[in-house]
């Protein structure tokens, strides 16, 4: 009788555990990197993520080569930082500058991106965050993890045009992946 009593427990136990875990989700997978502090594009990503997927050596400009704009940082990747193959530019678009009162970040990106298309550029959805998109045109990424967060990506080429240009589907890749650690690493808000 004792053992029949024990096992209905133990059945009752692993039931109501079992039901617990469907009700909490799937676990979230470890953060990689230092929280993001939306206010500081600087620390959205270190040196060794960007070379991890963008290829490398890479070094964290700390002129921001001469941008004044408090709001953006700049990667240098190559080996001759004073020449880099290529430059990533992160920048802060929510909170930030010249944003529209009643807007939200989601709008914002959403908003870029009509622009975007309308002005004839490629764009391409990502499923980061809460909106994101990519603008194949000009080397660009825009996300919004939460409604209180946005931010770009901007990838510029040595030998490419000075806006940017197109991406190649291994940067498009090295961007999604640029942004889902910048995502997992937001405010939740």
């Amino acid at each position: 009788m004792l053992t029949i009593t024990r096992f209905r427990q133990a059945a009752v136990v692993g039931l109501a555990l079992s039901v617990t875990a469907l009700w909490a989700g799937p676990a979230t997978a470890k953060q990689s990197g230092p929280p993001v502090n939306p206010t500081q594009p600087c620390g959205y990503l270190t040196t060794a993520m960007v070379k991890k997927a963008l290829g490398g050596p890479v070094t964290l400009d700390p002129t921001n080569r001469g941008n004044p704009v408090p709001n953006a940082c700049e990667f240098l990747i190559g080996a001759d930082a004073a020449s880099p193959t290529a430059v990533l530019i992160v920048t802060n678009q929510y909170p930030g500058l010249g944003t529209t009162p009643g807007q939200d970040a989601v709008d914002l990106v959403e908003s870029q991106e009509a622009i975007d298309s309308q002005g004839g550029y490629e764009t391409i959805t990502v499923g980061v965050g809460k909106s994101g998109y990519i603008n194949q045109s000009l080397a660009s990424l825009y996300d919004a993890p939460t409604r209180q967060f946005a931010f770009q990506l901007h990838l510029l080429l040595a030998n490419g045009p000075p806006t940017g240009g197109p991406l190649s589907a291994a940067n498009r890749k090295a961007f999604v992946t640029l942004a889902k650690s910048i995502a997992a690493r937001s405010p939740k808000s």
